[in-house]
């Protein structure tokens, strides 16, 4: 569970409001929300009223039923919902975080279940909006029959990202950059960075001068283009360090 973001959610079924574990009323900006390509495991605790007594109407459910988690920006049948859930991977053992038990109790009016937001559905959905309002259904069937026994539908905000590639740079392979940091002298007027062993000579590099405290003094640090090689550069600092603690922190762009 540690890679998974966890959200929690206290829907109150009489007043139709959302709480936080303290039994607070949030305000819509508050609502639970999910990113497009996230992967939140979630718990959802219903209850009756703001002191979170928990809903213990589903203590008489059909012997054979299932349960169907969904996801969607509308109530139209005809297209597909934004992410589900079924039966098999809700309530499993050990995803249920707020109790020591560990297992979601529906008789309590607890749930615990993984949502998927890497789907072409919901990319359709979000498309080039921040954010978009949704809802959660939380359904229970039974299984015999496919009836709905009882049906939940909670507010639940749809977010989008900005950069759907994430940690895929296209076009740059991962040698194009280099970065380090070198140690600078006291009263040094410039720094001498070398042994870098580069692929090729910089195109470009950038510099900043790392204060050893707040009482450091500020330095700039401007390299020298004619000192580019494979083995590294020299660049020259804006004054004289005043102790041996500073460091030169630098980003090179190889041609």
């Amino acid at each position: 569970m540690s890679d998974r973001r966890l959200i929690t959610i206290y829907w109150d079924v009489v007043n139709l409001v959302h709480y936080d574990s303290s039994g607070n009323t949030l305000n819509a900006r508050d609502y639970p929300f999910m990113f497009y390509k996230e992967n939140p495991l979630v718990n959802v605790l219903l209850v009756t009223d703001s002191s979170l007594t928990p809903l213990d109407t589903l203590n008489e459910l059909p012997s054979a039923h299932v349960f169907s988690i969904a996801v969607d920006d509308d109530f139209d049948h005809s297209s597909t919902v934004l992410c589900k859930t079924v039966d098999a991977d809700v309530n499993v053992p050990g995803e249920w975080t707020l109790d020591s038990n560990g297992n979601a109790n529906v008789a309590d009016g607890e749930f615990s279940f993984t949502l998927d937001a890497n789907t072409s559905e919901f990319q359709t959905a979000i498309s080039d909006d921040q954010k978009k309002d949704g809802w959660l259904e939380i359904l229970v069937l039974d299984s015999v029959g496919g009836n709905v026994v009882a049906a939940f539908q909670i507010p639940f905000i749809l977010r989008n990202i900005i950069d759907p590639e994430g940690a895929s740079v296209t076009g740059l392979a991962d040698s194009t950059f280099v970065m380090g940091q070198a140690s600078i002298g006291n009263a040094a007027s410039s720094v001498t960075v070398t042994g870098l062993g580069l692929a090729s000579a910089p195109a470009q590099v950038i510099l900043t001068v790392q204060m050893p405290d707040s009482s450091g003094l500020l330095l700039l640090a401007s390299p020298r283009t004619d000192s580019y090689t494979t083995d590294g550069f020299i660049a020259d600092l804006s004054g004289l360090t005043d102790s041996a603690n500073y460091k030169l922190n630098y980003l090179i762009k190889l041609s």
